[in-house]
């Protein structure tokens, strides 16, 4: 019974009460998904980070489902939701510098006080998403300074407060 419990917990939205504050947390499963994947049809966004710009693509799958791609010279990093809210990635390398897009980038200003970035977390306005596996980790691996463009990203696919054009 205590397991049923503590499974069932773990699914869902929690509520821990910590020094009379009410923290949220959410418990994702988290897959990387080794695949075939092309980089056509996608849209360009300029994710500004302080001094920093990001190149990142966003594709929208004809179900609706949106992908993002963070470039990091040869490598990207590809970001998405699953229809149930796990967290898929997957990195990979493109042949080429040059990739060309048709319409003018959106332009993303990280205008946010940071999250905290633990391997297997993310805190943002006192909700923590918990992931299964350390993807903050991985993804430093590649890149030390990706950590704040995929946390951003992250919150974008799995909150609701952040307004269309910033993150």
């Amino acid at each position: 019974m205590a397991q049923n419990q503590i499974k069932n917990a773990s699914e869902a939205l929690l509520r821990a009460q910590d020094e009379n504050e009410i923290f949220l947390a959410r418990v994702i499963k988290t897959f990387y998904m080794h695949h075939r994947d092309g980089l056509n049809r996608l849209s360009p966004v300029l994710l500004m980070d302080g001094e920093r710009v990001w190149h990142v693509g966003i594709k929208k799958k004809f179900n609706g489902v949106k992908m993002y791609y963070i470039f990091l010279n040869s490598t990207y990093i590809k970001l998405w939701k699953d229809s149930k809210s796990h967290l898929l990635f997957f990195i990979d390398n493109y042949s080429g510098d040059l990739l060309f897009f048709s319409e003018e980038p959106q332009i993303w200003q990280i205008d946010f006080p940071l999250p905290r970035i633990e391997d297997y977390s993310l805190t943002y306005n006192d909700v923590t998403l918990k992931f299964s596996m350390p993807i903050f980790s991985i993804v430093r691996k590649l890149n030390q300074w990706v950590d704040v463009p995929i946390a951003s990203i992250i919150m974008k696919l799995f909150s609701n407060w952040s307004p269309e054009g910033n993150l």
